[in-house]
């Protein structure tokens, strides 16, 4: 109920979330091309409906805030229908309904049955990736967008509750939201379906990790295209585009000419975004450059045949029963509601469950920092092999003035991150940030803890995962003065669980043994500009992991005559970070997957 409640809530803030449509800055940009169209615009009966007025900003004002168009009585109904429709659809049909991700799982179930399942966790996907990924889901989003509005158009019992949205004799932002909740739902179903299964088919191909919040909240088409001018669409400043742009985009102009109440503009311009389905479906017009003004409503006779908000909801239940009982006995009408409504029941409850019980029906963790985890996702993964954890371990200490005290900490998640998804069915423990940093202690920030306390932390954790059944945990330490109190810790704990099903590894070759140093001497560099702590590689590593932690201008104290860094840590950068990373993960993986061959 506290997901109803919030959904509904956040629904209402129509102006502050960058994912709905009315969001501020979207209208600052509608206003920005609606001040361009009431000075250059050619067209000027449908602009303002006298040829000769004034183009001053005094005028657009008082045209931009029209106060028949924003005090109509049909704006009034549209103020109050956002609101009710908040709860009504927004609150809580659509925790349940526009489930993509459902659509994503059951394509990925599908392929992985009869296509063969992949090995290992999901992988980040690349930037070329994302951009591909959100390209597509743009296109299938407002594809599916279009097919539901050709079908609400064709069919005179979807029309009945689609009339809805049609019946505003003023467009405003507002009228966006003036649709039917049986229209929303038949919309966000076709939706869902086609994103759901094209999104899945792409993650199955190219086996990455992508979330739906990442593609739509909000995807970069999306934004573009709210930003230049989506709010004009209903409203009343008309802005064509050029007749060629008109064949790919649909114009805020095209749209008006949708809810135009003139016969020869009737089921025009369904599109969403792209103009091309329309024009493959026959049903795109572009506006004449001398288009003669016309009024918006269902038809002439009856614009709005709605006298209420009640009975924008009530009254097309009403028409569509009338057109489903035609030529139907009244027993026979009874008997298909019935079916109907059960199906919709049982088709209800499947995305009931399902929506209740996401994680539970997931192949893989949303994360794998159990951290970020409940307690139930976590034995959910672990159900579904997951038994395997990394307990990396980073430091408190100075990194010299140019890089944050928490430098290990940040390095050593981003690279268990990294090795876990290699490794693949292996989750990663919260970092341990107090470790043996004795040689540290002259500067302030740095926390050292005794080479025995590390050892019983570490001991202590590594049991509290033997307990909970994971039978591998690896020890990945940033820091040289983990090394030893790691493999110490492993070795007493192989010993005391010999034959009971779990192993413990210090995986010292993320450390010691990885190569940084070799590719860094064949790139050119000296030992000397190398360095070791808080040199070229620490440096790089910090700038990948957060580049927030390094800093350009060095605070120096009074006196200070320490050297507190080796190397030439300016010759740092993200490229040679990520190659560090790139050879301590080879490294770390490596060996894990020794360890791994060697308990089978």
């Amino acid at each position: 109920m506290d997901e109803i409640w919030y959904r509904a809530i956040d629904s209402l803030n129509a102006f502050g979330t960058s994912s709905q449509r009315t969001y501020f800055l979207y209208l600052i940009g509608a206003a920005i091309l609606a001040y361009g169209a009431f000075m250059f615009g050619s067209n000027r009966a449908m602009i303002t409906g006298e040829k000769d007025a004034p183009r001053s900003f005094k005028n657009f004002l008082k045209y931009l805030f029209d106060k028949d168009v924003f005090l109509h009585k049909s704006s009034q109904q549209d103020y109050a229908y956002f609101i009710t429709n908040a709860f009504i659809h927004y609150g809580i049909i659509s925790v349940y309904i526009l489930s993509t991700p459902l659509f994503v799982f059951a394509t990925l179930a599908i392929f992985s049955k009869y296509g063969g399942a992949h090995e290992g966790a999901l992988v980040a996907a690349s930037n070329y990736q994302m951009i591909v990924l959100s390209l597509v889901f743009a296109v299938l989003y407002d594809f599916g967008a279009f097919f539901a509005h050709y079908l609400m158009h064709k069919f005179p019992i979807l029309w009945a509750f689609h009339k809805v949205h049609h019946s505003a004799e003023r467009l405003n932002p507002f009228t966006l939201f003036r649709m039917h909740p049986v229209d929303l739902i038949l919309t966000g179903i076709i939706i869902a379906i086609l994103t759901g299964i094209g999104m899945g088919t792409m993650i199955y191909i190219w086996h990455v990790e992508v979330a739906y919040k990442e593609l739509l909240g909000i995807n970069f088409v999306f934004f573009l295209y709210y930003l230049f001018g989506y709010n004009l669409r209903h409203s009343h400043v008309w802005l064509p585009y050029p007749k060629w742009l008109s064949y790919i985009l649909l114009s805020p102009a095209q749209h008006q000419i949708h809810h135009s109440i003139e016969r020869k503009h009737w089921d025009k311009n369904l599109g969403l975004i792209f103009a091309f389905w329309d024009h493959l479906f026959k049903t795109l017009y572009i506006p004449k450059k001398d288009e003669e003004k016309f009024a918006y409503g269902v038809s002439k006779d009856e614009p709005n045949p709605y006298n209420s908000v009640i009975s924008m909801y009530l009254k097309p239940c009403a028409e569509a029963w009338e057109i489903f009982a035609k030529g139907l006995s009244r027993k026979r009408a009874i008997f298909h509601l019935i079916l109907l409504v059960g199906i919709g029941g049982f088709i209800y409850n499947i995305f009931l469950i399902t929506g209740n019980n996401m994680k539970a029906i997931q192949s893989i963790p949303q994360t794998v920092f159990i951290e970020d985890l409940t307690w139930s996702e976590v034995n959910a993964a672990m159900d579904r092999g997951y038994d395997r954890i990394i307990i990396p371990t980073g430091g408190t200490e100075q990194n010299g003035r140019h890089v944050i005290l928490g430098k290990h900490n940040y390095v050593v998640k981003e690279s268990a991150e990294r090795i876990a998804k290699q490794v693949g069915k292996t989750l990663v423990a919260p970092v341990m940030a107090y470790v043996p940093e004795e040689v540290h202690m002259s500067f302030p920030g740095t926390v050292s803890v005794s080479e025995e306390h590390f050892a019983a932390i570490l001991e202590d954790a590594a049991r509290s995962f033997q307990r909970h059944g994971f039978k591998y945990i690896f020890f990945v330490g940033d820091s040289s003065h983990n090394q030893k109190p790691q493999q110490d810790t492993a070795e007493k704990l192989n010993l005391e669980w010999f034959g009971e099903g779990a192993v413990v590894a210090s995986i010292s070759d993320y450390y010691s043994d990885n190569g940084q140093i070799k590719w860094l001497l064949e790139q050119g560099f000296t030992m000397e500009q190398i360095g070791g702590h808080a040199g070229i590689r620490d440096t790089s590593e910090m700038l990948v992991a957060n580049d927030e932690g390094f800093r350009s201008y060095r605070i120096t104290p009074k006196g200070f005559d320490t050297i507190d860094h080796g190397g030439d840590y300016k010759r740092a950068n993200k490229k040679i970070g990520e190659k560090m990373f790139e050879l301590k993960t080879e490294a770390a993986v490596k060996q894990i997957n020794a360890v791994l061959n060697e308990a089978k």
